[in-house]
């Protein structure tokens, strides 16, 4: 098993660009995006990577810091006297918000990026669940090889953790069963504690 377990803070630069051979493609990355490209360019430094290898990947509700654009263009209907329209909101609103903006507020996009960047086709999952639910969703997998598990956290304080470990289908089956609220970023800090044993 290899785990790693990343934390930044909210005022940390996050180096994604020493984990990628396109650099332009950096500027499609939201926070939790690139903490997901460092945390998982660690873990494939040393392991053998396979297209077929399955990635399963969770993170939880996006916060303000990844969504606050949203709030700018919200900000152009409550300063108005105007009523919501569709026109409204083309002319105005819409042109306030970067076309980037998306790719920070869609939850797949940590897994998209490293399955792009490492040419993984395997079964990717992203799923928006606590640690019960990515644990059941890899341990149904009927890949043979090693598993990659993920997660990642961004807190309303720009704080992110990011973690990935790849186990083979033995070590995943011997994780202790986790709490269907719990947390998926929990998960890896018992995995990394287990490791350190």
């Amino acid at each position: 098993m290899k785990v790693v377990f990343d934390s930044f803070d909210g005022s940390s630069n996050i180096p994604a660009r020493d984990y990628v051979r396109k650099k332009k493609m950096v500027k499609y990355f939201s926070r939790l995006s690139a903490a997901a490209m460092v945390s998982f360019g660690k873990l494939a430094n040393g392991i053998t990577l396979t297209p077929d290898m399955p990635i399963y990947y969770a993170t939880g509700p996006l916060t303000h810091g990844e969504t606050s654009y949203f709030h700018e263009m919200c900000d152009i209907f409550l300063s108005s006297s105007e009523p919501f329209s569709n026109k409204i909101f083309i002319e105005r609103a819409l042109p306030k918000m970067s076309p980037l903006h998306e790719f920070g507020a869609l939850y797949n996009m940590p897994v998209c990026f490293i399955s792009i960047e490492y040419g993984l086709v395997g079964d990717n999952a992203s799923l928006c669940c606590g640690a019960a639910a990515l644990l059941e969703q890899a341990k149904h997998s009927v890949y043979r090889g090693n598993i990659i598990l993920g997660a990642g956290k961004l807190y309303s304080d720009g704080k992110i953790e990011s973690a990935f470990a790849a186990l083979t289908k033995a070590e995943l089956n011997s994780i202790p069963q986790f709490s269907w609220d719990e947390d998926a970023i929990e998960l890896f800090r018992v995995l990394e504690k287990e490791k350190a044993l």
